[in-house]
């Protein structure tokens, strides 16, 4: 029987509120517009990129704008490692799962060419087998 094992990514396999909360608060207060708290971000995390700018510009009373988006994965694309970590333990959890013989992926509404990125620049890459 195959083992395999399916791992969200932010939140689960790596701390990534600190990166995520530092680009969207340069995003947005490169429009003009006040910044948040640590918590208020951590809210609206977990639905995607795009919702979580959706969220953001209506907690400012603005409608979700494209550029606003673009802007958003521009900054965090260059950023994302900056502060993000895999969360303690992770990468031996996953080294003894592949020891056991699991197969192992992760499941993510972070845009692909973002997670592979963040997922090679913390070495945790050759460790899935599918993203």
């Amino acid at each position: 029987m195959n083992k395999i094992a399916v791992f969200d990514l932010d939140g689960t396999l790596v701390d990534s509120v600190a990166d995520i909360h530092a680009s969207l608060d340069r995003t947005i207060t490169g429009l003009g517009l006040p910044g948040f708290s640590r918590a208020e971000v951590t809210a609206m995390i977990g639905d995607g990129v795009r919702a979580l700018i959706t969220k953001a510009l209506a907690a400012r009373g603005q409608p979700f704008d494209e550029a606003t988006l673009d802007r958003f994965m521009t900054d965090y694309g260059a950023e994302s490692t900056a502060q993000t970590r895999p969360f303690e333990g992770i990468p031996a959890v996953l080294d003894a799962l592949a020891a056991a013989g699991w197969r192992m992926a992760v499941c993510t509404n972070k845009p692909e060419a973002a997670a592979r990125d963040l997922l090679e620049q913390l070495g945790l890459a050759d460790r899935f087998a599918a993203l």
